[in-house]
């Protein structure tokens, strides 16, 4: 059976426009589980600052030092990692356009 293509286009773009929103709600879902881990890495990285001026005054061990070092190294990651995921889900959605062409070409 043959189709007129101006049956077929609007049929492939409603086909189309589900993936497209799937991927912009990952690119949002992605920005939001970036959001809180900056937030914990600028609190967790005041921390070593006023550790140090306490260690030169003599109040605070080498340890307690060296443990909020590992805690802001942690969080770095953590910070890292998610956008690293938030790059990776946007450079996903750029690469989209590609398969939309695919799908328009017969």
């Amino acid at each position: 059976m043959l189709l007129a293509p101006s049956l077929i286009i609007p049929f492939k773009r409603e086909s189309l426009d589900p993936v497209a929103q799937r991927a912009m709600v990952a690119l949002r879902e992605a920005a939001c589980l970036a959001e809180p881990s900056r937030l914990e890495f600028d609190l967790v990285r005041e921390s070593p600052y006023g550790l140090l001026a306490r260690f030169e005054e003599g109040t605070v061990s080498l340890g307690e030092r060296g443990r909020a070092r590992l805690v802001e190294s942690t969080a770095w990651g953590g910070l890292t990692a998610s956008r690293n995921a938030l790059s990776k889900t946007h450079l996903g959605m750029l690469h989209s356009p590609g398969g939309l062409r695919d799908a328009f070409s017969d």
